[in-house]
C-alpha cells in the first residue's frame, strides 16, 4: 500500500492520541478512526511497563484511562493486554503504509526520547 502523502515536507493532519471523540485515546481503534477521518500522522504516548517493553498509554498511572490501577511500570505486559493496552510493536504493525507516527516517550528512564 502507498502512503497518501509524501514523507518529506508537510504541514501533516496529525491526531493526538487518535479520534478521541470515536475511541479510547492511545488505542488502535482510535489510531484507525483518525486515518479513516484523514489523518496522515498520529501522536502517541508510550511508557515502559514491568519488563521494560513498551505499551501506549499516556499516564504513568493506569487509572484514567483503563480499569486498572497503580504505575504503568508496575504492570506486567500480560496485565497491561488485559486492559486494552497496545504495545509498540502492536502500533508499529497497525501503522505500516496507513499512517506517520510521532512517539511521546516523555524521557522516561530506560526509554529513548
Amino acid at each position: 500500500m502507498q502512503l497518501a502523502f509524501p514523507l518529506a515536507g508537510g504541514p501533516w493532519i496529525s491526531a493526538h492520541r487518535g479520534s478521541t471523540d470515536t475511541a479510547g485515546e492511545n488505542t488502535l481503534k482510535a489510531f484507525a478512526a483518525a486515518v479513516a477521518n484523514g489523518a496522515q500522522m498520529v501522536e502517541l504516548d508510550l511508557h515502559p511497563c514491568l519488563d521494560g517493553s513498551l505499551v501506549v498509554v499516556h499516564d504513568v498511572t493506569l487509572g484514567r484511562t483503563t480499569t486498572g490501577t497503580g504505575p504503568v511500570a508496575e504492570a506486567s505486559p500480560e496485565h497491561c493486554a488485559q486492559l486494552g493496552l497496545p504495545t509498540l510493536e502492536d502500533v508499529l504493525d497497525w501503522s505500516r503504509g496507513r499512517a506517520v507516527l510521532n512517539l511521546d516517550t516523555r524521557n522516561y528512564p530506560g526509554v529513548p526520547g
